[in-house]
């Protein structure tokens, strides 16, 4: 379990959660790939909205890469 840093790619290796940064600007990017061939890593939007919810992630595949972009506080994270 870690808490993110924009700019940083992350590879989840183990079933855990990976928090957001709790600050996020505008433009902030954080990759991710799930590489623990398990689909219970969780995405903590650490009090920011993801994806438009106020709902934190939580992985249901494995091997798929991806990126998320703060865009405001009414999106929050979203997918790029």
């Amino acid at each position: 379990n870690t808490t993110a840093v924009s700019g940083a790619f992350y590879v989840l290796i183990a079933s855990l959660t990976l928090t957001l940064p709790p600050t996020p600007v505008a433009g902030d990017v954080v990759h991710v790939s799930n590489r623990s061939g398990t689909t219970t890593c969780v995405i903590d939007r650490n009090d920011s909205n993801l994806m438009g919810l106020a709902e934190n992630m939580t992985l249901d595949a494995s091997d798929q890469p991806f990126s998320l972009a703060y865009a405001d506080a009414s999106r929050g994270w979203v997918l790029i």
